[in-house]
């Protein structure tokens, strides 16, 4: 279940330990010495919010109830990521509390620790009401208690502290991610200058202040300091500042630095990236229309003239849904509008920008086409760009649309095949069967690293800050799993089965049914490699000239609507983070959904460690997206499993994946043409 958080879970664990050494093996009980372990108290996570407090009380509890082993604590561990003075100073006052709970010993440096005598009464009581989670706001505190500079060699005062510049304490509350007495300081500000105008103090507020303090907090983000989740905490600040701000705004008072009109193009399902931009730039000054998800090229275009919209930002996840942004920029050329377009997304990058930019005539696109990695990336074009408005030509003009399909070229079919033996495992069943997932199961099978670093935004951190990154995500993952069990939003299934196939050229035919009696046949094509050995996927099942019909398997898991309803809840509730995080456990948990189920498979077939890969569609081996709709049909998943497809071919709900399972371990035949290419 993870390591233990609570004082009582370190007691449980620990009693279960004694149990294993002294009644089982015959320890005596002063041959153990148990390290309770203590979470960083600078993740600034609500989840490790009381890692100080419940360490000290499992140290008390271990002491009372197994009186005669011995303790030991790493006391460093509780100020990870702090400053080397913020550091010192918590490190002794925790081994002082450590010690009065009955510690014996500790792994310390005494260069990383200031005598606890020489501590102020001011610093130690901080360090307190961090330690024992006394002050929602503790570790601000504590930190700013540190970072506020030096004064006659000590430490600011909260005295001094409170009489800063108001400007400064209010971009504090931003950088520090500090909602307490947020909106008093605004107030303050706003009204401290008698007969002043509130609008333009409000104005000269959210440029001067707090626009430069979110722009700092890009710049960390850029340089590595800060995760994603830390920046939207910020932003989430941000967004209370602002709020509070309009009651002194206008309607009319312009103090919207721009438009943006955002959406994900049609076919397309995936918002979370699109969702972070708007979050972004949104606090930052700019008025975000949101269209969703799956939004028609027309609707984006029509929504934009009908705002004059400074901008149209657009995401896209598949190669195949990114077609729709060269549409979009060749609808807006055609009707002679120049409204910058910025772009972003997995299937997006510069090369893509600067070749979309080019139209349907050879012309430059007058708005230009930018490609934006991040949202602080939007950010920098949108306040660079200038956009040109010119007459709406007549509506009869409609923009020139090319279809794109995809070209599967064949390789030579003047061939021969060099047979090789073939053994074709023995199936449980024949067609399709639908299950529930054990979500418990799927939780250990979850790569924790992908989650943390892909998912969970802490990127290629190491060393220091990898630890505390890890050790606040070891117990956000963990309380996320026991609250799943509370109050589940999540319903794990999969539909699957197996069918007879041969191979017929680039690709197979499936029998549905077994007696291949009712049903015609199926028709997969896959793409054959353009260099050598110049394999495709149907290589790997016998050739029908062994007289013989191959198996295939088929899987498709789902975390169901309700995750992409809880996450959506979260977002529009205004909360943030916890949708960033919700939505990444959900991806996550998905991909363990599917390799549960792949070795479910390899399992029944009964087939050895080097057999049953998976390959799943969108990638090189099964780019062509369209035998999705196949799959739900053998899969009876619109039925079983309530899965969609959009024009794109993308499956709603979103946390759903499919695959094939291929038995053979190797190409089965190749092919090689009257030149003797293979």
């Amino acid at each position: 279940e993870g390591m233990a958080v609570t004082s009582k879970k370190k007691l449980d664990v620990a009693k279960r330990i004694y149990h294993l050494a002294v009644d089982e093996c015959g320890l005596d009980p002063d041959a153990i010495v148990f390290d309770p372990l203590t979470f960083t108290l600078a993740s600034g996570s609500q989840e490790t919010a009381d890692a100080g407090n419940q360490t000290l009380e499992g140290i008390k509890l271990i002491k009372r109830y197994l009186p005669d082993t011995y303790s030991v604590l790493g006391i460093s561990n509780i100020s990870f990521g702090l400053g080397a003075q913020a550091r010192k100073a918590l490190n002794s006052v925790f081994l002082t509390h450590a010690v009065k709970a009955g510690l014996d010993m500790a792994i310390l440096n005494p260069n990383q620790m200031t005598p606890y005598t020489a501590i102020s009464s001011k610093t130690r009581k901080l360090a307190e009401d961090l330690i024992f989670n006394r002050d929602s706001n503790a570790l601000g505190k504590y930190i700013e208690h540190f970072r506020s500079g030096k004064i006659s060699g000590g430490v600011k005062t909260d005295y001094q502290i409170k009489n800063l510049p108001l400007e400064e304490k209010i971009s504090r509350h931003i950088l520090f991610r500090d909602r307490d007495h947020l909106e008093e300081d605004i107030d303050a500000y706003i009204k401290k200058d008698a007969g002043a105008n509130h609008q333009k103090k409000a104005l000269a507020l959210l440029n001067t202040v707090l626009l430069p303090a979110m722009q700092e907090v890009g710049n960390q983000f850029a340089s590595g300091e800060l995760i994603l989740p830390f920046v939207l905490q910020s932003a989430e600040i941000m967004r209370t500042a602002t709020d509070h701000l309009e009651t002194y705004l206008e309607k009319t008072s312009g103090s919207t630095k721009g438009s943006l009109v955002l959406a994900t193009v049609y076919g397309d399902v995936h918002d979370i990236g699109k969702n972070l931009i708007k979050t972004i730039v949104s606090n930052n000054g700019y008025s975000v229309v949101d269209l969703g998800k799956q939004v028609p090229a027309e609707m984006i275009i029509e929504k934009a003239l009908e705002l004059n919209a400074d901008a149209i930002g657009l995401s896209a996840l598949l190669v195949s849904t990114s077609q729709q942004m060269p549409l979009i920029v060749n609808m807006l050329q055609n009707y002679r509008e120049h409204i910058p377009v910025l772009i972003g997304g997995a299937a997006v990058n510069q090369a893509f920008a600067d070749r979309i930019s080019i139209t349907e005539q050879g012309e430059t696109y007058g708005g230009g086409v930018h490609y934006c990695k991040d949202a602080f990336d939007a950010l920098k074009v949108l306040s660079s760009v200038k956009p040109v408005k010119e007459e709406l030509q007549p509506s009869s003009m409609k923009p020139r649309v090319k279809e794109e399909k995809h070209k599967i070229t064949n390789a030579s079919k003047t061939a021969k095949r060099e047979v090789k033996p073939a053994s074709i495992p023995t199936t449980p069943f024949w067609g399709a069967k639908t299950i529930s997932l054990p979500l418990n199961e799927l939780f250990e099978r979850v790569n924790r690293s992908a989650l943390y670093r892909i998912a969970w935004g802490a990127g290629k951190a190491s060393g220091e800050k990898w630890q505390r990154y890890k050790l606040d995500f070891d117990a956000r993952f963990e309380t996320m799993r026991k609250n799943m069990v509370k109050k589940p939003w999540l319903d794990p299934r999969a539909s699957y089965g197996y069918w007879h196939c041969s191979p017929e050229e680039d690709g197979i035919q499936i029998f549905p049914n077994r007696d291949n009696q009712t049903d015609d046949p199926i028709h997969f094509i896959f793409p054959r490699q353009i260099s050598s050995p110049f394999l495709c996927l149907s290589d790997y099942f016998a050739p029908t000239a062994q007289g013989i019909k191959d198996v295939v398997a088929f899987q498709l898991v789902t975390m169901g609507n309700h995750a992409v309803d809880h996450v959506r809840t979260l977002q529009e509730s205004g909360d943030l983070v916890e949708s960033y995080f919700a939505h990444g456990l959900a991806v996550q948990l998905t991909e363990a959904a599917a390799v549960f189920m792949h070795k479910r498979i390899r399992e029944e077939l009964r087939i050895g460690k080097k057999q049953g890969k998976r390959y799943s569609w969108g990638y090189p081996p099964i780019p062509d997206l369209s035998q999705h709709s196949e799959i739900l049909r053998l899969l009876q998943a619109q039925d079983n499993l309530q899965i969609e497809l959009t024009s794109a071919y993308q499956f709603i709900p979103e946390y759903s994946t499919a695959a094939m399972i291929i038995h053979h371990p190797e190409a089965v035949y190749f092919q090689i043409d009257s030149k003797g290419l293979a």
